[in-house]
């Protein structure tokens, strides 16, 4: 069986969470894991874990699935599209924040 895993992780989140109020931070993550997390399951993901501002996710496997690498490609695509922070709204965030993913087929 073949899979591919998917890691996301946002940039410079401990800096703006130890500057930023506890009610925004816990909104920022409520959004960006429930956005990401929907992208994941949207393309046939497996949510495997949330790491802290980040998901860990697989894509065939349980479920095997021979076009896996392309439906994690497809959910980065979705996240990257679909940001929950886009430039607009962002407010308070660091113009270096950022969502990075990362998949290798195994």
């Amino acid at each position: 069986m073949t899979g591919t895993v998917m890691f996301t992780d946002l940039r410079s989140f401990t800096a703006f969470a130890e500057t930023t109020p506890a009610e925004r931070v816990i909104d920022v993550l409520n959004r960006y894991l429930g956005d990401m997390g929907g992208a994941v399951l949207d393309h046939g993901g497996t949510l495997v874990a949330y790491t802290g501002d980040g998901l860990l996710a697989g894509f065939g496997a349980p479920i095997p699935s021979e076009d896996h690498a392309d439906r994690a490609v497809a959910a980065t695509g979705e996240m990257i599209r679909e940001s929950v922070f886009p430039p607009s709204t962002s407010g308070s965030l660091p113009k270096d924040y950022a969502t990075g993913s990362a998949w290798a087929s195994a």
